[in-house]
């Protein structure tokens, strides 16, 4: 399950760190925030008014309207406990859909839920598990979408899964209602066009074996390869299409111990139906968490995709802390043993907090910690260059973000540079006067993209949370 929580007070920082073409710069202009969360009726609202975090998000290949997003959805835990379920409720994963470019959104869960009683959600194979976390949203050719993520059981020997699900726009319809529901409240019948497909268990845990923190990408369509699409229509009837296929590559962890963890690969070459034998990319016998995989752009016009890795190792008594990358340039067959991009300094061990490690914190008693830890972004330019990025103590003990930049993916520096430590401005440039200590504060969560020349990075500024 994910090991982190959004604070409440934070701002975000959206700060454009490279331009890599010559293309004149243009200033970003965020619209107004939009609620994703609407309506009062449970399973199609949140009458509780509880969270939704870790969001996911894609846009149709259809319609560039038509948006389909996911994120962890505590809109089950108020309700009464369920037999044989310790919690009186748990999180899920939420479905979100827009057909207005995300001006209005709709919303409900992901099929199979613990109280789901749709022909879709009886049918699921996560239903009878308990709680689902860690959503990944990508958008696939002829309006496909994949929503990976994991579901579980609760306890020290709780079993879980990873998954995919699968959902096409056909773009056949403005008007449906994604909130539909078939007589129950727990029986959703969505009528709109982005149809629900089904869900494949990607791998699955045993009793000692937990599973956590899937990540997915998703490959442009090469050669001749396709694959059939079957779906149900709003009023009832069947059709079939035959699309170009793209690879899904999906990464996770596989906990082998309480202080082991393996970095799991597998990939799909028949748009998520079935997956291949999953491989293992990780040497070490310590905690390997945090994965991210990305497609190399450049690699488009090859036979097969360059695909990268990256996640952190956590420290051991004979390994230092570090983000490590893996380089496959087969399309995920084969990959490159795990290489460095940067090791934390091995007296982190003992003095956490000090300037160069990273920042990995757990929930304090009186609630002024949030979890977090430091985990890397990753994405790659049309060039085949490489850019990761993470969170890591300054000399003052705060955590800033820091890049590291490879041309081929496998040759880095070992260390990375701070990307934003100037002052604190408001949208006319002005600096903040009201800050007692602009230097003060954690940047942490960092997320990177790179597309139309521009590679863009965003995370979490704390620097202008004045409180303790």
């Amino acid at each position: 399950m994910s090991r982190s929580r959004t604070p409440s007070l934070l701002s975000i920082a959206l700060l454009c760190a490279f331009f890599v073409s010559s293309a004149p710069a243009q200033n970003p202009v965020a619209g107004p925030n939009v609620n994703m969360v609407s309506g009062t009726d449970w399973t199609t609202g949140d009458p509780f008014l509880q969270r939704q975090n870790e969001p996911s998000v894609a846009v149709s290949t259809r319609n560039p309207l038509h948006l389909l997003a996911g994120a962890n959805d505590y809109r089950t835990v108020d309700l009464p406990g369920l037999l044989g379920v310790d919690e009186r409720g748990d999180a899920w994963l939420g479905v979100f859909k827009s057909f207005d470019g995300g001006r209005t959104w709709r919303s409900t869960l992901m099929p199979g839920y613990p109280l789901d009683s749709s022909p879709q959600g009886l049918a699921s194979p996560l239903h009878g598990l308990q709680a689902a976390a860690d959503p990944t949203v990508r958008s696939g050719t002829n309006g496909l979408f994949y929503y990976s993520g994991m579901a579980f059981n609760r306890g020290s020997n709780g079993l879980g899964v990873v998954f995919l699900a699968r959902f096409i726009d056909n773009d056949n319809r403005e008007n449906g209602d994604p909130t539909a529901k078939a007589g129950s409240i727990t029986n959703v019948a969505p009528a709109d066009s982005v149809r629900f497909l089904g869900q494949t268990i990607v791998d699955s845990g045993t009793s000692g074996q937990f599973l956590d923190k899937p990540w997915l990408a998703v490959d442009v369509p090469r050669g001749n390869a396709t694959c059939t699409i079957s779906y149900t229509n709003p009023d009832g009837s069947t059709a079939t299409e035959t699309i170009p296929a793209g690879q899904l590559f999906m990464t996770y962890s596989a906990f082998t111990g309480s202080n082991s963890t393996k970095i799991q690969f597998a990939t799909s070459s028949d748009c998520g139906q079935t997956f291949s034998k999953n491989i293992k990319l990780s040497a070490s016998n310590s905690v390997n968490q945090g994965t991210i995989a990305v497609v190399d752009p450049s690699s488009a016009g090859l036979p097969a995709a360059t695909v990268y890795v990256a996640w952190r190792r956590f420290a051991t008594s004979s390994q230092p802390d570090a983000i490590l990358i893996a380089k496959s340039t087969d399309g995920g067959n084969t990959f490159t043993k795990g290489i460095d991009v940067v090791d934390f300094p091995v007296a982190c061990q003992t003095s956490p907090t000090s300037g160069g490690c990273t920042l990995d914190q757990g929930l304090s008693a009186n609630g002024g910690n949030f979890r977090t830890n430091t985990y890397p972004a990753m994405a790659v330019d049309n060039t085949g260059r490489v850019y990761v990025a993470w969170a890591q103590r300054q000399a003052n003990g705060d955590a800033k973000i820091m890049m590291s930049v490879s041309a081929d993916g496998v040759t880095w520096s070992g260390s990375g540079t701070p990307v934003d430590l100037g002052q604190v401005t408001d949208d006319n440039g002005n600096t903040f006067l009201n800050l007692s200590n602009p230097a003060r504060g954690h940047q942490i969560m960092p997320t990177l993209s790179f597309n139309q020349g521009k590679l863009q990075l965003v995370y979490y500024d704390l620097r202008q949370d004045h409180t303790t």
